[in-house]
């Protein structure tokens, strides 16, 4: 499982045969962690380019930037969305989230 952190954010990610990401985005707040559970993330057909396996520290990198833009997405769970792109916002730039792979 890799971890990585997106704003205040952390997303735990797996890579299972199968071709399926699945994992958890959590963002801790004052009354309790809020977690928004997801599966069924896929890399493109091309998948991550030349050399970049799927289960690379740079794919780990790319799918939590995913998992979070799906997270964010209003139309699966206002609540959740909301609370997942406040605790992202502000690792946001030119265009892309930035993603630590440690705190």
């Amino acid at each position: 499982m890799a971890r990585r952190y997106i704003g205040d954010a952390i997303i735990y990610i797996t890579y299972h045969d199968d071709g399926d990401y699945r994992g958890s985005i959590v963002v801790v707040k004052e009354d309790g962690p809020v977690v928004w559970k997801f599966k069924g993330l896929h890399a493109s057909a091309i998948g991550f380019g030349p050399g970049v396996a799927y289960d690379s520290p740079e794919a780990y990198d790319q799918m939590a930037r995913a998992a979070v833009v799906f997270g964010s997405d209003p139309s699966t769970n206002r609540e959740i969305a909301a609370v997942i792109d406040e605790a992202t916002g502000s690792a946001w730039h030119d265009g892309v989230y930035l993603v630590n792979r440690r705190r």
